[in-house]
């Protein structure tokens, strides 16, 4: 959903002043060459408009305006938010996207972790588009990322231009493990009482 922030509250939210964009993958989610693909004629837009970008005229601006656009950050699950930015899964071996920390390292205590830096990431990037498959394949099991079509806008950051929706990090999450952990409901217990009840009213209404 894509809002202009330049109008007033009142005419914000007006279905004129609105954009809802969704895809629905089939069969399942796309991987990250796919995306990829998808967002190339975005991310061109999003290029092009980085720089003074000339706007068309508007009541309030007959001559046209000069404008800036750019991605400040992307926002999803955590499947689609690492998937998005080139990062390994979140089960996989690099599983901490702001620093350069592995799962072999969870036994041990460490104090001090190795921060994924802004210059390291991008150095790491570049060495994508010329790299042979073996050698991609190195370096995604070495430092955990691929690359990334964001990665073509100048101002990207991978390493701190993501967030968690509040959907699945407090709603899902939270209610889940609090129904879990605390009110001790066993998962196929409540997917069964779930499925009876929404059985139940479908047979009412």
């Amino acid at each position: 959903m894509l809002l202009c922030l330049n109008h007033s509250l009142n005419e914000r939210l007006n279905k004129e002043n609105v954009y809802v964009a969704g895809i629905i993958p089939c069969p399942k989610e796309p991987n990250l060459l796919q995306l990829n693909y998808l967002l190339m004629p975005l991310i061109k837009e999003f290029k092009e408009k980085w720089q003074d970008y000339h706007f068309a005229p508007t009541s309030t601006g007959p001559s046209g305006s000069f404008i800036q656009v750019s991605i400040l950050t992307a926002i999803a699950d955590v499947v689609a938010m690492r998937k998005i930015t080139g990062f390994v899964s979140h089960s996989g071996r690099h599983f901490v996207i702001f620093a350069l920390f592995t799962r072999l390292k969870l036994k041990k205590l460490v104090l001090h972790l190795t921060t994924r830096t802004y210059p390291n990431h991008k150095s790491t990037i570049a060495k994508w588009p010329w790299a042979s498959p073996q050698q991609i394949q190195a370096i995604f099991s070495e430092d955990g990322v691929k690359y990334s079509v964001l990665e073509d806008l100048m101002y990207c950051d991978a390493t701190r231009m993501v967030n968690l929706d509040i959907m699945h990090n407090l709603i899902l999450v939270i209610l889940n493990n609090h129904a879990a952990f605390k009110l001790c409901i066993p998962k196929s217990k409540s997917k069964i009482h779930f499925q009876t009840r929404m059985n139940s009213n479908d047979t009412n209404s």
